[in-house]
């Protein structure tokens, strides 16, 4: 079929050979001296998207990082950190909605220094 005649813009994408509609993404960042406490990592996802993949490290000492969005902890989201690199699959309760706010809490921090992080995530294109 010729492109005038598609009706739907998955039609197109597929006439076209465009991208699949499901992306992945990140986002990464680092936290020199993490405390005991609520860390918002993005204030207000611009979209929906479904949480996949948590790593972190730090350069010395440990802590706990749970991913949380907003006040909801994601179950599978939750790595003991050290020197390290750790990961985990979030699994459950990992699915964020415009405006959600994603948080990474941290607690039994033991001289934690260079806390990175990446959280990956997948996202559907209209």
């Amino acid at each position: 079929s010729d492109l005038a005649s598609v009706a739907s813009a998955s039609s197109a994408r597929s006439n076209l050979g465009a991208a699949g509609t499901t992306q992945t993404d990140f986002i990464s960042g680092i936290i020199k001296s993490p405390a005991n406490q609520d860390y918002r990592i993005i204030e207000k996802v611009p979209f929906g998207v479904t949480l996949t993949a948590f790593a972190a490290k730090t350069s010395s000492g440990t802590l706990t990082a749970q991913l949380k969005i907003g006040t909801t902890s994601v179950t599978g989201g939750s790595i003991n950190v050290t020197s390290s690199q750790g990961s985990s699959s979030p699994s459950a309760n990992n699915v964020m909605s415009t405006n959600d706010v994603l948080v990474i809490t941290v607690s039994s921090v033991s001289s934690p220094v260079d806390f990175s992080f990446t959280v990956a995530f997948t996202r559907t294109l209209s």
